[in-house]
């Protein structure tokens, strides 16, 4: 879904930081904003695991799906002969 552009990753995990930290500013105790804000935490977390999933894969192990190869490029290509 990234298509691997960290760049615009970080800008989004960015701006839901910066919305997060203006709305912690403002009681939701058992409000119903309280479920929006919950959501909104929880879409941060969630654009931080994609950044840090993304630093583990690097530009290197990039899938050729398109050639239908299910293994990542660069990795042992001498132990398919």
């Amino acid at each position: 879904a990234t298509k691997r552009d960290v760049a615009r990753v970080e800008a989004c995990r960015n701006i839901v930081d910066a919305i997060s930290g203006e709305l912690i500013q403002f009681s939701f105790r058992n409000s119903p904003l309280r479920k929006k804000y919950d959501s909104l935490k929880y879409n941060l977390k969630k654009l931080e695991h994609t950044l840090y999933e993304l630093s583990l894969v690097g530009p290197l192990r990039a899938f050729n799906l398109s050639a239908g190869d299910d293994e990542p490029h660069g990795e042992n290509e001498s132990s398919h002969s």
